[in-house]
């Protein structure tokens, strides 16, 4: 069964509206290329505004879109211009395609890294005015929640291939210390006695970590944290 998230779905009826609008003004097929590519960039745009749609809830769409775009730039032909420059207008679309790719990949990694590093800074700064924060549990929350972090899928699934291709970015060290950190600070702060328990899923795999230096994905021990930190705010608002 095919399964695509409400994102996928919105952004297929955009891509329909838009390829509407193709058959209305009479694009003909000399133009394939061209509307491929305004599909990518449709679809890429919406991606990375918020629209994040994905395929099995975990290829996005910005790829599967970048894909059809190197499936047709295989299969296009024009017999309107010489082989040879053809041939060289292929080449460049190809090198275009891979750096759109690029692009997209490292932009979302730079997202990423960028919030990792506010979270950080936040978190220790609370750390280092704690007292502060003693008398004054809304507050105390409230910045609690810019500490959370939820990592890009690259990250969760494949960190050895992320490790490989973004050197110098974030680490799995830096993100288990970092929600170590953050357990220890909220731990014994929990106005709502059953979130509790909620903290062991991560509290276990950082536990394992460390012991082990065995990495796995936490998406539904975060996912827990951001439950935490959520019903902590309103508990208190």
């Amino acid at each position: 069964m095919v399964v695509f998230n409400i994102y996928a779905f919105t952004q297929a009826i955009l891509v329909g509206l838009l390829l509407g609008l193709f058959y209305l003004v009479g694009w003909d097929n000399d133009s394939g290329l061209l509307q491929m590519y305004l599909v990518y960039f449709l679809v890429a745009i919406t991606y990375r505004s918020g629209m994040k749609g994905r395929l099995f809830w975990i290829i996005p769409t910005w790829l599967i879109a970048l894909g059809f775009v190197f499936v047709f730039i295989g299969g296009y032909s024009n017999n309107s211009i010489s082989p040879t420059l053809f041939r060289i207008v292929k080449i460049l679309n190809y090198l275009f395609a891979m750096f759109l790719g690029y692009r997209m990949i490292f932009g979302l990694n730079a997202a990423f890294v960028k919030q990792y590093y506010q979270a950080n800074l936040t978190l220790k700064n609370i750390n280092s005015t704690d007292d502060y924060f003693v008398s004054n549990k809304k507050e105390f929350w409230a910045q609690v929640s810019h500490t959370f972090v939820y990592p890009n899928r690259f990250f969760l699934y494949v960190y050895p291939a992320y490790k490989l291709i973004f050197r110098g970015s974030v680490t799995k060290d830096d993100f288990i210390q970092h929600y170590d950190m953050l357990i220890h600070l909220i731990e014994n702060r929990l106005v709502i006695p059953s979130n509790r328990h909620k903290l062991a899923g991560l509290s276990r795999e950082i536990d394992r970590y460390n012991a082990t230096s065995a990495y796995s994905h936490p998406s539904n021990a975060l996912r827990n944290i951001a439950e935490v930190i959520d019903t902590e705010n309103k508990a208190l608002a």
